[in-house]
């Protein structure tokens, strides 16, 4: 049996609420639900924030970014400019982007937005967020003033999201993951049988999917293919974001645990990144240059690692 707890000054994180809810879909297993995100040049948005936070000092490979006063936060995208985009939950739901080199956030336009879950960025700078308690994946366009939403079939609870360079989107919710072709007006179900609360969900170069689930697994649907089939991940316990690298490398948060592990291409066995204090590991994501960023979720803040 699964255990997760998220007690904070006597609040419970959203996502606690979130693993409540798997327990129920799942039965015996229990979780606390990113992806990787195909790296794209985006408009600077309106509304900006304050810029007055700083970076926190390297700690090793690792670097504090300058996102001010997030309570919360859930996913996390990079684009090929190397902008950062990073959904916060709590009392103030918002999607924020930091622009590369900047001091401090601004604010994106996602209007009502519920539950800002994971994010991508596709190859046109658009953006997509998958809204959980709103049970829909909303998309804003480059330079659109508010979101549209994706035509997803009967959505319920979405959680991962990631897009390939064709524009196809690819969601986890539920017990079903989904991909939604460039200009489609319907979602296919894809062939992951009996998939108890996938969370975390990316796509390689070649098409194969990714995606982790409450059940402490990591699977991989090899493009064309019609059952997917389990990573040498050991030990997991919460797994929630998962990416690729070009090489084919796996990353995850294995969020309970307080840790990020990679699995090299043709490698059984998994190895540890040297992460310093992370507290519950939540969404992952690459950069067009091997960094791999990370919401540390409980300690509030959004981690680049050069190492």
């Amino acid at each position: 049996m699964l255990v997760c707890t998220d007690k904070r000054g006597g609040k419970s994180s959203k996502w606690h609420g979130i693993a409540a809810a798997l327990t129920v879909l799942t039965v015996a297993t229990a979780a606390c639900g990113g992806p990787r995100t195909t790296t794209t040049t985006t408009a600077p948005s309106s509304n900006p924030q304050s810029h007055s936070a700083t970076a926190s000092p390297a700690v090793g490979p690792q670097e504090v970014l300058p996102f001010r006063s997030l309570d919360q936060p859930g996913g996390v995208a990079v684009d090929n400019s190397g902008a950062v985009y990073v959904t916060n939950g709590g009392d103030n739901p918002q999607v924020l982007k930091l622009p590369a080199g900047a001091n401090g956030p601004s604010k994106l336009p996602f209007g009502d937005v519920r539950t800002p879950n994971y994010l991508a960025v596709d190859g046109a700078g658009a953006v997509y967020v998958s809204d959980y308690n709103g049970n829909r994946v909303l998309k804003l366009a480059t330079g659109a003033s508010s979101p549209t939403t994706l035509p997803l079939n009967k959505l319920s609870l979405p959680s991962g999201v990631a897009v390939d360079a064709e524009g196809s989107v690819y969601v986890a919710a539920y017990d079903r993951v989904l991909k939604l072709p460039a200009g489609a007006g319907s979602a296919t179900e894809l062939p992951f049988p009996g998939i108890r609360g996938p969370l975390g969900i990316a796509v390689d170069a070649a098409g194969a999917v990714y995606v982790t689930s409450v059940a402490n697994r990591v699977l991989k649907l090899p493009a064309g293919t019609a059952e997917p089939v389990d990573l040498p991940f050991t030990g997991l316990l919460n797994p929630y974001g998962v990416a690729v690298d070009g090489a084919g490398a796996v990353y995850v948060a294995d969020s309970s645990h307080n840790r990020v592990l990679k699995l090299a291409p043709g490698a059984n066995a998994q190895t540890e990144l040297p992460f310093s204090g992370l507290n519950r590991p939540r969404s992952i994501a690459l950069d067009a240059t091997g960094h791999l960023y990370v919401v540390d979720e409980l300690n509030n803040r959004v981690l680049k690692f050069s190492g």
